[in-house]
C-alpha cells in the first residue's frame, strides 16, 4: 500500500483530488490497468488486419460493413467487454482500497471484482443500453442518466451491492453535484481517450518518416497507444472515486 494513504475525509470530488488519488494508486493498479489497454490496443490491431487491405474509402466501408455483419466479430466485442468490465471493477476496488487506507492485494481485488462481475456486467448493459438510448432522445435524458448513474460501479464494489441498489445509490450520492461530477469525469474520460489516441498517431507519423513499412509502423503506433493507455486506464476509476467519497464525506451514510 501508498506510504502515505488518500485518507477518506480528504478525497476531493474535484480534478485535485483526482489527480492525488490517481498518484496514490498507480503503481498498485499498473496490472490491470495494462491488462485492459493491452486487450483494447489487441482489439484495435485485430481490427486494422481486417481492413488492411482497403486502399480507397468505398472499399473501407464495405469491408467494414462485411465484418460488422459476421458473427465472429459480435463474439470478439462482446468477450472483449465482458473482460473490460472485469478489469475495472478490479481498478474500482485497488483505487477505492488506496483511498480508504485499507489493504488490498491484486488477488484480493481479483477476488472482490470476480464477485461482483454478474452483477455489474448486467448493469454495465442496463446502462449503457438506457443512456444510449436516452441520448437518441434529443440527448438530454441520455446525459441525465450517464451523470446521476455514473457512480454504480464504485458503490457496487466498495457496498458490495446489486445493479439495482448501486443505480439508487448513485442516484441518491448524485443529488446537486451532477454538474461538478460530470464536467469531472468527462473532462477525464476525455483525457484518458485523447491521449493515447494523441501517442499513437505521433509513433505513427514518427515511424513513417523514419520509413518504416506500413506493418512495422502500425505495430510501433499500437505500442505506443498500449503503452499511454495503461497509464491513463485508472483515470476514470480514481475520479469516479473521488466523487465518490467526497459525497459519502458530504452526507451522512444511508442518505
Amino acid at each position: 500500500m501508498p506510504e502515505a494513504p488518500v485518507p477518506h475525509a480528504a478525497v476531493g470530488g474535484d480534478f485535485e483530488g483526482t489527480w492525488r488519488l490517481y498518484r496514490a494508486s498507480l503503481r498498485h493498479a499498473w496490472v490491470p490497468a495494462a491488462l485492459l489497454a493491452l486487450l483494447w490496443a489487441a482489439l484495435l490491431g485485430w481490427l486494422a488486419n481486417r481492413l488492411a487491405a482497403a486502399d480507397d474509402l468505398f472499399a473501407l466501408v464495405t469491408q467494414a460493413q462485411a465484418l460488422v455483419s459476421a458473427p465472429p466479430f459480435w463474439r470478439v466485442v462482446i468477450a472483449a467487454c465482458c473482460a473490460s468490465t472485469l478489469l475495472f471493477c478490479m481498478l474500482i476496488a485497488i483505487i477505492h482500497a488506496v483511498a480508504v487506507g485499507a489493504p488490498i492485494s491484486l488477488h484480493g481485488a481479483c477476488a472482490r471484482a470476480l464477485r461482483s462481475f454478474p452483477a455489474a456486467l448486467a448493469a454495465a448493459a442496463v446502462y449503457m443500453a438506457l443512456t444510449t438510448l436516452g441520448t437518441l432522445l434529443f440527448f438530454v435524458p441520455g446525459a441525465l442518466l450517464w451523470g446521476m448513474w455514473q457512480l454504480w460501479p464504485v458503490v457496487m464494489i466498495a457496498e458490495r451491492t446489486g445493479p439495482t441498489l448501486s443505480f439508487a445509490r448513485s442516484w441518491t450520492l448524485m443529488r446537486h453535484a451532477w454538474w461538478s461530477a460530470t464536467t469531472l469525469t468527462a473532462v477525464v474520460t476525455v483525457a484518458a481517450v485523447s491521449i493515447p489516441l494523441a501517442c499513437n498517431a505521433m509513433a505513427m507519423t514518427l515511424a513513417v518518416l523514419a520509413g518504416a513499412a506500413a506493418v512495422p509502423a502500425q505495430q510501433v503506433a499500437l505500442l505506443a497507444l498500449g503503452t499511454s493507455a495503461a497509464l491513463t486506464a485508472p483515470l476514470l476509476p480514481a475520479a469516479l472515486v473521488a466523487v465518490y467519497l467526497a459525497q459519502l464525506h458530504r452526507r451522512p451514510p444511508g442518505v
